[in-house]
């Protein structure tokens, strides 16, 4: 076949050499190899290439790789919630933090609040001897105010003369039994004790022991507290076993007393005597 191929395109050859030719050319075999070597033209799409082989294409798929395993949902949720108590922890250790910081820095403030002084602590701090009260003491020996005022001392309501005062603590009894009172006054700011003696003025009234009948009753101050020192007014009503007494003189030891005189006090250790009537 292949040789009978050959002579027929040798005769033809032989009898029209262009010819021959132009059928050569016009060959299938020919054609496509022309095609081939052809370059696309603009625009066209490239032939696709053939994918590369997958190496894993040829193994099967199991249920156990598609569905997640137990024990590794149980190590992840078990590690989110260790996570979760841990943050929890931090949370509330930095809150208790916070509180105890905000009750410490409270108390410091409280205390050196506590360590200021006071309105009560100003006003004992700024007596000094010499200065008169105003303020009285009530029939169990109390002091009607919480702190002395000041006041002139020939004013009608003077009250008190203070003697002493001291900031080096607290000061039970002034001298002798019969010499004067006290006054303390103890805080985180300090501690203030004054010695008061009193300070009579014709016409008031105090509360006394009850006088006798017939006779002038002697009687030295604070043996029986400081009762005398108690100013009321002088239609009150006194205590059971005490009377409601009225200042008739106070002046010095050797003061000549009224005859009017029901009740005589005598002051010792101030050299000053004191003359009382019942009302």
């Amino acid at each position: 076949m292949i040789i009978e191929a050959y002579a027929r395109q040798g005769r033809e050859l032989a009898a029209d050499p262009r010819a021959a030719l132009r059928a050569a050319d016009a060959s299938p075999e020919r054609l496509a190899r022309s095609e081939e070597s052809l370059p696309s033209p603009p625009g066209a799409a490239a032939p696709a290439a053939e994918a590369a082989p997958d190496p894993t294409a040829h193994l099967a798929t199991t249920p156990e790789d598609e569905t997640p395993q137990p024990d590794k949902l149980l190590a992840g949720a078990r590690s989110r919630g260790e996570i979760v108590f841990v943050r929890s922890v931090q949370g509330l250790m930095a809150t208790a933090l916070l509180l105890l910081g905000g009750v410490l820095a409270y108390g410091y403030y409280e205390n050196q609040q506590a360590e200021q002084p006071g309105p009560i602590d100003r006003a004992f701090a700024g007596i000094k001897a010499g200065d008169c009260t105003p303020t009285g003491l009530d029939p169990a020996g109390q002091w009607l105010a919480p702190s002395p005022e000041t006041t002139d001392c020939g004013a009608p309501g003077a009250r008190w003369r203070v003697i002493s005062s001291s900031n080096k603590g607290t000061v039970d009894r002034c001298g002798a039994p019969s010499a004067a009172v006290t006054w303390n006054r103890s805080s985180r700011a300090g501690t203030v004790s004054l010695c008061l003696e009193r300070i009579f003025h014709p016409d008031e009234c105090v509360i006394g022991p009850q006088p006798a009948l017939a006779a002038l009753t002697e009687v030295t101050p604070l043996m029986n507290g400081p009762v005398f020192a108690t100013t009321v007014t002088c239609s009150d009503t006194a205590p059971a076993g005490l009377a409601i007494l009225r200042v008739l003189k106070y002046g010095l030891s050797d003061t000549a007393c009224p005859r009017q005189t029901r009740v005589r006090y005598k002051f010792p250790d101030r050299g000053r005597m004191l003359c009382l009537t019942t009302v």
